[in-house]
């Protein structure tokens, strides 16, 4: 009996070692997941006000077709649900009056 004890003791404190480095292996994929995100969107943004300024400057429903334009070209890669590109797109969209003050810059020659 004394051997069966031991066991299981052995075996829930095995459990729960796996079961703690899988909470972390997917607290990290989150993490990663979250820093990906975030560089997509300063990408996105630094896109959307480089068509926008290129334009020379849009209106506020100019400027959600370009966003969605942007975005399109970011949903052809594997790594963005749709969820989080409708997501980063609202979060753009609702950006509007920080874009619009940084298309007032010059337009950039390429």
């Amino acid at each position: 009996m004394g051997n069966a004890r031991k066991a299981i003791g052995k075996g829930l404190a095995v459990a729960t070692l796996v079961a703690g480095a899988v909470a972390l292996a997917h607290a990290l994929k989150r993490n990663q997941k979250a820093k990906m995100l975030k560089l997509a969107a300063d990408d996105a943004k630094e896109h959307v006000v480089a068509h926008a300024k290129n334009l020379g400057g849009v209106s506020k429903k100019s400027y959600a077709k370009i966003v969605d334009a942007v975005l399109a070209e970011y949903g052809n890669m594997k790594s963005f649900t749709r969820a989080e590109l409708a997501n980063l797109a609202q979060e753009l969209k609702d950006g509007w009056e920080e874009a619009a003050g940084k298309m007032k810059g010059k337009p950039k020659k390429r």
